[in-house]
Formats: C-alpha cells, sequence, structure tokens
C-alpha cells in the first residue's frame, strides 16, 4: 500500500515535511516514531561540535581574534573552545562598590 500513497494524499500538515524528505523516508520515520514526540535540533546545534574541532585545528596560540573574525564568535568563546578560558573580568559598579 506505501507504494500508492502520494504527498498530495497526506494530511496537510505533513505535506511539507513528506516533500523535503520525500514519501519514502516520511512513512519510515512515521513507523519507527510514530506517537511520540521528535525534537530537531537547529542545525547550528548539530554542527556545532565539528566547528569546534576545526577551530582547535587552525589554533595556533595566539590568533584568537582571527578566529573569531572567521568564526563571527568573540573571543573569549574561541578562548573556551581551545580550553583556555583566561577572559578579562568587565569591571561594574558593583566591583567599585565591593572595593569601597
Amino acid at each position: 500500500m506505501d507504494g500508492c500513497i502520494t504527498v498530495s494524499m497526506l494530511p496537510e500538515e505533513y505535506q511539507g515535511v513528506a516533500e523535503l524528505v520525500g514519501i519514502d523516508l516520511f512513512l519510515k520515520l512515521c513507523s519507527l516514531y510514530g506517537g511520540s514526540s521528535l525534537y530537531i535540533p537547529k542545525k547550528e546545534r548539530v554542527t556545532r561540535h565539528i566547528r569546534d574541532i576545526k577551530i582547535k585545528s587552525e589554533f595556533n596560540e595566539g590568533n584568537y581574534k582571527e578566529l573569531s573574525r572567521k568564526y563571527n564568535l568573540s573571543e573569549s568563546h574561541i578562548r573556551k573552545i581551545v580550553g583556555n578560558p583566561r577572559i578579562i573580568e568587565q569591571t561594574t559598579i558593583f566591583n567599585f562598590l565591593e572595593e569601597n
């Protein structure tokens, strides 16, 4: 019966996904995960680990600024990724009040 099903036969709310992945894969997903909640993470979350590996491989003990520009991240975030979380603490009014 699966071979006779077309995307247009599906309820409208499922047609977009079925068009994207194809009817056969959509039906397979329904068989495997039907009735359960399936969370689809953002692409950024899935690829973050790969990005971090690339950053570590390109790191040369001093190119924080270059990497931060290349990957559109702050220098402090680059430091965290490469294992050097030395972050300059921003002074706030609370620091001033504690000292006086």
